[in-house]
């Protein structure tokens, strides 16, 4: 969860999208599950579980979807 959080929250990724709004909740229940929840533009949400897959397997998943947003996008813009 926190190579995900640390590339979250880089300033590449910050410039690379200024739109994008992070919210962070935390607890300090250690049996609370460690979930990402991500709103894609298009209203869509993803629930991901953070206890099985590790931070790279959480980026792959966000930005599978969005790259796909982005080639819908294109394609509409043609």
């Amino acid at each position: 969860m926190l190579v995900f959080l640390g590339r979250v929250f880089s300033k590449k990724n910050a410039a690379a999208n200024p739109q994008c709004k992070i919210n962070v909740l935390t607890t300090t229940l250690v049996a609370d599950p460690a979930t990402v929840e991500v709103t894609f533009k298009d209203g869509n949400k993803m629930h991901i579980d953070g206890r099985e897959l590790h931070g790279d397997d959480i980026i792959a998943q966000v930005e599978k979807y969005s790259n796909k947003l982005s080639q819908q996008e294109d394609l509409k813009n043609q």
